[in-house]
């Protein structure tokens, strides 16, 4: 009977075991649940941090291949810019020339003037050619004033440029800022 009491406590002890790991069981059935959901929210979140990262990585691309863009404008601008420095340099140095002979044509022209007075005979012929270089004086001049005005519009096209680059160059910091703050 002793032994009968002793194997009927046992038994209550070891359903009370299994009552107690069962309720075990569900408890850490419960947290595998909750621990796979949030597995599954952290995947979720790691796939749209991808996502963010990629479409980071492709603005960061496209803000390269402006900044290239912008580059190439900016060479293209100032080899235009040098080009048309070295156009007024030479139409500067045309009109120095130019003056140079007028300078000369004045100086031709005095001394035909006094020739004049000097000789009646000659007076017909020299008139002649008095006219033909006054012509050519004015033909000077008319062209003087046609380079005078190439020169502005040559002048006025620099400064365009100029603005042009400085914009560019104002751009390009932009992007070189914003890129830095992307990184």
């Amino acid at each position: 009977r002793d032994q009968v009491t002793s194997i009927n406590q046992s038994n209550e002890d070891l359903r009370d075991q299994v009552t107690s790991l069962n309720q075990t069981n569900e408890d850490l059935s419960d947290q595998v649940i909750t621990q796979d959901q949030k597995i599954k929210d952290l995947s979720d979140q790691v796939t749209k941090q991808n996502q963010t990262i990629k479409d980071l990585g492709d603005h960061v691309t496209t803000q390269n291949q402006t900044i290239k863009q912008l580059r190439d404008q900016a060479t293209d601008l100032q080899d235009t810019n040098d080009e048309l420095e070295g156009k007024v340099t030479t139409q500067k140095k045309s009109i120095e020339d130019l003056r140079d002979h007028v300078t000369t044509l004045k100086d031709t022209n005095e001394d035909l003037s006094d020739q004049v007075t000097t000789q009646d005979q000659k007076i017909r012929d020299l008139s002649d050619q008095v006219t033909k270089q006054n012509q050519t004086i004015k033909d000077l001049g008319d062209h003087v004033t046609t380079q005078n005005q190439t020169i502005k519009q040559l002048r006025d096209q620099a400064t365009d440029l100029q603005d042009t680059n400085d914009e560019l160059e104002g751009k390009v910091t932009t992007q070189k800022k914003s890129i830095e703050d992307l990184r």
